[in-house]
């Protein structure tokens, strides 16, 4: 029995199947298929063992005879249950013929978009000074898309180191000055609230001692009302014997003088005598 590509899905090349190009692409040398847009983007194909091909006359159950199509598969995928083999053989280059083509027509896509990325930076360029951030957005879109998403991530660390970097450098040293200052303030007021506890110990030991000695100075103040107390009587006493005595001298003293003049005043005594004659 014959054997023969499925003309469908495949096109035969030396003997050997091989899964045709879809729309977009065409056949390149050494049996790839080549992007018409970018002949750079390449698809490699393998090549396929033919299934088995009827033919001729054959005889049908009624005995009647038939005529067996000229190729028993036009798809590969009616192979499934005659020759497995083949089947998961095709199935397998499939799979992986079309994610190839699938990858192919992404970067195609990718290609596309970053060439009108290009244009459009190009473009914001030239109105810069006007547009900054329209240029900003251009330049991000571009080189996301020629370098994927991790240039942003790098792009967004050396933002932050070149422009952002100072910025949040003078908010640091602001924030050490600040917290210098409250540490500062803070040591001062604890030195106040030390000085006052002192202070307040000071006064509450003066309070105390105040009051004692106050106590001591009156206990002092009444034994001295005490003893004057006690001088004056005896002052008093004293007074009284000396007004006594100096009386009594007084008396005296005018009891000599009455008896000096009295005798001032009496007359002496005549005394006659007699002359003998």
């Amino acid at each position: 029995m014959a054997s023969s590509c499925p003309f469908v899905d495949t096109t035969t090349v030396n003997g050997s199947c091989y899964l045709k190009c879809p729309d977009g692409f065409v056949d390149g040398e050494n049996n790839t298929c080549v992007s018409s847009i970018d002949s750079s983007v390449k698809v490699s194909r393998s090549g396929l063992q033919p299934f088995p091909m009827g033919g001729g006359v054959t005889v049908g159950a009624n005995g009647m005879p038939t005529v067996a199509p000229v190729h028993m598969y036009s798809r590969y995928g009616q192979a499934k249950d005659d020759y497995p083999d083949l089947y998961n053989a095709y199935k397998d280059e499939s799979d992986r013929f079309e994610a190839a083509i699938a990858a192919a027509k992404t970067k195609l896509d990718k290609e596309a978009q970053v060439a009108k990325a290009f244009e459009d930076l190009q473009a914001a360029e030239n109105v810069s000074d006007k547009y900054p951030d329209a240029y900003q957005k251009a330049r991000t879109n571009y080189y996301t898309l020629l370098k994927g998403p991790e240039w942003a991530e790098t792009e967004l660390t050396r933002v932050a180191q070149t422009e952002a970097g100072p910025v949040v450098q003078s908010y640091s040293e602001q924030y050490r000055t600040v917290m210098g200052q409250f540490n500062q303030q803070k040591s001062v007021m604890e030195l106040i609230e030390n000085a006052k506890n002192k202070v307040f110990g000071v006064q509450d030991d003066l309070k105390y001692a105040t009051t004692t000695f106050g106590k001591q100075i009156a206990d002092m103040q009444n034994q001295i009302n005490m003893s004057n107390a006690a001088h004056q009587q005896q002052v008093a006493s004293v007074s009284w014997y000396s007004w006594f005595i100096n009386l009594l001298l007084i008396v005296l003293l005018v009891a000599v003088v009455v008896l000096l003049i009295r005798r001032s005043f009496v007359r002496p005594p005549v005394y006659q005598v007699a002359y003998r004659v």
